[in-house]
């Protein structure tokens, strides 16, 4: 059921709601290993797994701040555009604009 209103929704927004739900997954990976590790090992040495997870945590964290935003306003003008179009369609079309039955007068 939730799978069948998700498709409904635009793809800017879904994908959106992707990068946002994926930055939280991650977000909550990187605070747990960072918990007990560090980046750096107190002789110097990286953590090369949790510089990996930083490295992920970061373009998540970019694209969450950026490119989401973006997503959602593609297609929140998208959707405005569409909906004035259909509307000034519909006003402009006049009784006999249709294709059946349209007379011709001379």
């Amino acid at each position: 059921m939730i799978a069948a209103r998700l498709r409904l929704l635009p793809r800017g927004v879904r994908a959106a709601a992707w990068i946002v739900g994926a930055y939280l997954v991650v977000l909550l990976a990187f605070a747990f290993a960072t918990r007990t590790t560090g980046l750096l090992s107190p002789s110097g040495a990286p953590n090369v797994g949790v510089l990996a997870l930083g490295a992920v945590f970061l373009v998540l964290r970019l694209a969450a701040y950026v490119v989401a935003p973006a997503l959602l306003a593609y297609a929140g003008l998208g959707a405005i555009v569409s909906r004035a179009q259909a509307a000034s369609s519909a006003r402009h079309r006049g009784p006999g604009d249709g294709a059946v039955g349209r007379r011709r007068f001379r």
